[in-house]
């Protein structure tokens, strides 16, 4: 009886205190707390949605890869890994909301040195994945931001309510 009783307080306590049925009020996507947040590639995401939505999202991607080589040479190609390439940006996005929640942009390179004497190659290769700070970025502004027109670079654009760029983040990264 008295086990019986302590776990029903137990129980009681626990389902007043939200603990019983797991359910959560935190979390950083607020839009629709009684439904779990449900996150996506922004690729695959824009491809589902469309010729449109797609076409934007490749276009970035093939920006911020242009970008990236016009500055290679002058900065992150001058040392060791000088063939330095942009492997992919991706980006999560929540597909309720349309809120990013984290991007990567992935970068490889390498250096290689032949023996004289038996002629082999030796192959040092290196990946480098670099997060860039999107948190809380609505898809819509951070695609405006990066396909309006003006003489910044989109790589080198200051991120909407962050206070760094693409280009910022790979500093400390590469």
């Amino acid at each position: 009886m008295r086990k019986t009783l302590m776990m029903t307080i137990v129980l009681a306590a626990a389902s007043c205190a939200g603990i019983a049925d797991n359910s959560s009020t935190t979390g950083e996507d607020s839009a629709g707390e009684t439904a779990a947040a449900s996150y996506a590639d922004v690729e695959e995401w824009a491809n589902e949605q469309g010729d449109d939505a797609w076409q934007t999202w490749m276009g970035i991607i093939g920006t911020l890869k242009q970008d990236f080589d016009d500055v290679c040479g002058d900065t992150f190609c001058g040392g060791d890994y000088s063939n330095l390439e942009p492997l992919r940006f991706r980006c999560s996005i929540n597909t309720t909301t349309q809120v990013l929640k984290n991007c990567t942009y992935v970068f490889a390179g390498s250096y290689e040195t032949v023996n004289p004497t038996l002629g082999t190659i030796k192959v040092n290769a290196k990946t480098f994945s670099c997060h860039i700070s999107v948190t809380g970025i609505k898809l819509s502004d951070f695609e405006s931001t990066l396909t309006a027109a003006g003489g910044t670079a989109p790589l080198q654009r200051t991120l909407p309510g962050k206070s760094e760029s693409i280009y910022s983040s790979l500093i400390g990264c590469i």
